[in-house]
């Protein structure tokens, strides 16, 4: 993903599940936390714009980028 971005968003890697956790996209498997696969996307101002839970997000990036897309061409 960050390959088609070239580094204009911000990527986060929370081993800790703590941001996972506050954004409600943790869920437990057999009393394990894990990360429900998903995405948040964020505006400028740190709103959420778009909180989705997608097991095959991957094969959804076209919709991400949209999203994305979406955001950067919103007027103000």
């Amino acid at each position: 993903m960050d390959q088609w971005l070239k580094g204009a968003f911000a990527l986060l890697q929370d081993p800790d599940l703590s941001v996972i956790s506050a954004f409600q996209m943790d869920m437990s498997m057999g009393g394990t936390p894990l990360a429900a696969m998903g995405y948040v996307i964020m505006d400028k101002e740190g709103n959420v714009r778009y909180r989705v839970t997608d097991g095959a997000f991957g094969e959804h990036a076209d919709t991400i980028l949209k999203n994305l897309r979406a955001l950067e061409t919103a007027q103000p």
